[in-house]
């Protein structure tokens, strides 16, 4: 694939408040089957209390500018922990395939300017059996494999990831910096919290990520209908564009 313009000016981070890190371990989710990505890292986000840092900022980026309570966010944010070990990335909109190895450079090689040991990407598989409980599995390097092996987090023989988490591993692999994939089964067409709350749960018995899930699964219903609402907006913000007709401001 030739890219139309050079790796590192497809995408840029935007730092918005000067934080220090230590070390942190970066979290990233983006829409993917159940949202599961969006919604983890959201629960950290208002879990953890987590402060807003920057906005990744990209000519491949959906024109689209979320909102909650009448209150204007980026698309695509970054935000940390108050004692700077945690960072999460988090997208409501998905993101063209061809922007793709843009993003993954850009996301990792500002983790690994502030001192970042790990990207953890979650994403959701599809569910077999729906009345069966959500498994999550790790695909990483043999020796976080052998690290998720004493924690009984099955891994999956075979098979690649895709999408942007499939090229943010990619850039694990050529640089110093550790990469693993929490794929759990979820929902493929509507948001799925409970499958979630069961990736929230493997990151703090792994990463001692101490957020509680309670409140994920309380207001599982609201969570579904915000996320579905969301994702069914910007669908017709990217149908619109195809066909070059006007973007209402709200629909």
């Amino acid at each position: 694939m030739v890219l139309p313009v050079g790796i590192s000016q497809g995408a840029e981070v935007v730092e918005t408040k000067k934080v220090t890190l230590e070390k942190p371990i970066v979290v990233i989710g983006f829409p993917g089957p159940g949202l599961i990505g969006t919604i983890v890292t959201h629960h950290l986000i208002g879990m953890l209390n987590m402060d807003l840092i920057g906005t990744i900022r990209s000519p491949f980026s959906p024109p689209i500018s979320p909102f909650y309570g009448g209150v204007l966010r980026a698309p695509i944010r970054i935000y940390a922990s108050k004692d700077g070990k945690l960072v999460s990335i988090i997208s409501e909109v998905p993101l063209p395939s061809v922007s793709l190895p843009y993003f993954a450079y850009t996301i990792s090689e500002w983790a690994q300017k502030n001192g970042a040991t790990e990207l953890i990407c979650v994403e959701g598989l599809s569910k077999k059996n729906e009345a069966k409980k959500p498994v999550v599995y790790g695909v990483a390097e043999p020796e976080i494999l052998s690290e998720l092996k004493e924690h009984d987090i099955p891994w999956l023989p075979v098979g690649f990831v895709a999408g942007l988490p499939g090229a943010l591993m990619n850039e694990c692999l050529m640089r110093e910096l550790n990469g693993l994939c929490l794929l759990v089964e979820a929902t493929q067409d509507l948001p799925d919290p409970a499958s979630a709350a069961e990736v929230v749960k493997v990151l703090s018995r792994v990463r001692g990520v101490n957020a509680d899930v309670k409140g994920l699964l309380v207001e599982a219903e609201k969570i579904k209908k915000q996320m579905h609402e969301l994702a069914v907006n910007t669908q017709k913000v990217k149908r619109q564009e195809m066909k070059n007709s006007p973007v209402p401001i709200y629909t």
